[in-house]
């Protein structure tokens, strides 16, 4: 998988892309994340600052099928957490807005 992820390679500490799970720290610094793991462990470790990020990483997650479980910490200071949360949770509206939120996804998603 050498062109993955597809979206923020640069600022994403990949571990070993056949692992099944991704490790979003939110507003956390990574580092203070992966300091203490095993790099096979995780697939991918990234900060998600705003929810907009849910857009990229569902097509992150779409380009890795190995992934199937998100971890989700860290300090959420804007709320893409909460956001996050409620996706997973409660899904999209005929609008693609994530119930219980004013938030919508990318209709290509």
């Amino acid at each position: 998988m050498s062109n993955w992820p597809i979206f923020f390679r640069d600022v994403l500490k990949v571990g070993n892309p056949e692992s099944n799970v991704g490790i979003c720290t939110l507003w956390t610094e990574q580092h203070m994340i992966y300091h203490g793991l095993n790099e096979d462990s995780y697939a991918v470790i990234g900060n998600m600052y705003y929810p907009d990020g849910i857009n990229y990483i569902i097509r992150n997650v779409y380009a890795n099928p190995n992934i199937r479980y998100i971890i989700l910490c860290g300090q959420d200071i804007s709320s893409a957490g909460e956001v996050f949360i409620k996706f997973m949770n409660n899904g999209t509206d005929e609008n693609y807005v994530i119930k219980g939120t004013d938030f919508a996804i990318e209709k290509e998603i």
